[in-house]
């Protein structure tokens, strides 16, 4: 039979064991989960890595203001292209070249020029491109000299104009 003192080191051994236990335990589930967590961001750079982003048409629409009619306008004339059509409604999807194509497209527009020289620019090398910017340039300066013309017509007529009036009142 065992004594008071050998059952109570039996006990406190028993303890201690069941402590390391218990703390190796703890220190699995510490290194698990952080291994889980290391996996989880692991996965998701190499899933941010492979998303591409795509815009829908109405994704399109609202970041760059623009009516469908316009999109669907570009479409037509082949300077916009979408990479795919999904759902029932066979939605138009663009990826991220197509975004940057439209922010190409509406910086030409603004900059006045015609959607045939758009699609020059849009098909060509940077030194076609060139030539066809400055033959743009060309034909808006022609514009504005046009204009001129019409605002300096205009501006006689209205003074006729007032002539007339003014030699009316006085008969």
């Amino acid at each position: 039979m065992k004594t008071e003192k050998e059952i109570w080191t039996i006990k406190k051994r028993k303890n201690k064991i069941r402590f390391l236990y218990a703390e190796i335990l703890g220190m699995y589930s510490v290194l698990s989960s952080t291994y889980r967590i290391y996996r989880k961001e692991q996965n998701m750079e190499n899933t941010e890595a492979r998303i591409k982003k795509y815009y829908s048409s109405t994704d399109l629409l609202r970041i760059f203001q623009i009516t469908r009619k316009t999109l669907f306008y570009y479409d037509r004339a082949g300077l916009l292209k979408p990479i795919d059509r999904i759902g029932k409604k066979h939605t138009k999807v663009y990826d991220e070249e197509g975004y940057q194509q439209m922010k190409r497209i509406l910086q030409y527009r603004e900059a006045g020029l015609k959607i045939e020289e758009i699609r020059l620019l849009m098909n060509h090398e940077w030194e076609d491109k060139k030539d066809i910017l400055e033959n743009a340039l060309m034909r808006l300066e022609k514009d504005i000299e046009i204009r001129n013309k019409e605002m300096k017509n205009l501006k006689i007529l209205i003074a006729e104009h007032k002539d007339n009036m003014i030699y009316r009142n006085e008969k």
